[in-house]
């Protein structure tokens, strides 16, 4: 099958035009239509007001698509041909979450022709690519419990024939469309945060079919957002939204369905502390940032350092201030006369030598002073300032 193959490979015969026209949902309808007799009172309704209508009784309770599960309305194309079409050896049908799989790179899962099946929500008129090629960019969900988007680029042919016209009217906001053989260009993303999206594209006009309107595609209620929301869900929000207000809850919700009284309460007072830690810490920080707090702190540790100098300085002094002045004089005598120091109480320095025996020898190193020489009258030989003591 080349790539210029119709989805409705067996719809050129079934109608009046020739191969050429690239479109033809609204005649096959026709021909596959029963005929009714118009009433007068039909004829002066709106030709929109009875094809609802004419739909649930043609079609009966077929108002879901067979293969993607979405809702329809308005097909264009019976569901007994469609289904016929799908259900081809040559072809499958692949959902949102299985393109990875069926798309990729692998020739064993190319041997069939992928159909992909999703509502449109979003259609830019014009997009260029870098190297100035124009196309168009088209987004598509599958409005599934876990609804999944994909972008669809229609490029060269199918740019040219979806662009404008008659294809770009239907090509509005709801329409289900068939993907037959699309290319995969990117794979999602699977790590947490990241918008790489699923990215394909197709080259040819005829790989796109209308399928019908979704009435369950609904908008986001969030303003300036456009994202599906399915209405069978009765959601207000998107998927995106609906997280964001569910992560903004004062009171996280149990598992259970709920939180007694008391859960409440201690949830709250827990949010409290912790509010109450992070503006502490914010305080902080902002101290911390203020210009000049580091030379603040370094002259309030040096002021510190010199009150406890002072204080030092300030014991020092008032134990000199106590102490007598004769005391140095009456160690030193004590030492050259070979009396006890105990004899002399107004010496306030430690003992020293104590524990020796009398026979040893004990040497004392006093300062060259002129006045401590003088005093000296039984040595003469300590001139060099040193003294011996038997």
């Amino acid at each position: 099958m080349g790539e210029d193959e119709s989805i409705l490979g067996a719809r050129a015969p079934d109608v009046d035009a020739g191969p050429s026209e690239p479109q033809m949902p609204a005649c096959e309808e026709a021909a596959h239509e029963p005929a009714r007799d118009v009433q007068p009172q039909d004829a002066e309704q709106p030709q929109d007001a009875e094809q609802p209508q004419d739909a649930k009784k043609q079609k009966g309770t077929s108002d879901v698509e067979q293969f993607s599960g979405l809702p329809i309305v308005n097909r264009t194309v019976p569901a007994e041909k469609w289904a016929s079409e799908v259900q081809k050896p040559n072809r499958r049908y692949v959902s949102f979450s299985h393109i990875p799989l069926y798309c990729g790179s692998d020739r064993t899962m190319k041997a069939k022709d992928n159909i992909i099946i999703g509502v449109l929500y979003y259609n830019s008129a014009r997009d260029k690519m870098a190297n100035g090629e124009q196309y168009l960019r088209w987004r598509l969900t599958d409005l599934s419990r876990q609804p999944r988007q994909i972008v669809l680029q229609l490029r060269w042919g199918a740019y040219l024939h979806w662009r404008k016209g008659a294809p770009a009217a239907m090509a509005r906001r709801g329409a289900i469309f068939a993907i037959l053989k699309p290319i995969l260009v990117e794979v999602e993303s699977n790590h947490p945060g990241s918008r790489q999206e699923t990215v394909m594209r197709v080259e040819a006009a005829l790989q796109i079919e209308k399928l019908g309107d979704c009435p369950a595609l609904g908008c986001c209620k969030k303003q300036g957002c456009r994202n599906p929301r399915d209405l069978r869900q009765r959601d207000i929000y998107c998927r995106l939204h609906k997280d964001i207000a569910y992560a903004e809850k004062t009171v996280p919700r149990m598992n259970s369905g709920g939180a007694d009284d008391r859960m409440v309460e201690l949830l709250k007072t827990q949010q409290k502390k912790a509010s109450q830690k992070i503006a502490r810490a914010l305080k902080a920080s902002q101290l911390d940032s203020q210009p000049g707090s580091e030379e603040k702190e370094e002259a309030d540790k040096a002021r510190e350092d010199k009150l406890k100098k002072l204080e030092v300085a300030k014991s020092i002094c008032e134990r000199q201030m106590t102490t007598d002045a004769d005391a140095n004089g009456d160690y030193v005598r004590c030492i050259r006369n070979g009396t006890k120091l105990e004899d002399c109480s107004s010496s306030q320095i430690p003992v020293l030598g104590r524990g020796l025996s009398s026979t040893s020898t004990l040497e004392v190193t006093v300062a060259p002073l002129k006045r401590r020489r003088q005093d000296c009258d039984h040595c003469d030989h300590c001139g060099h300032g040193e003294l011996e003591v038997f």
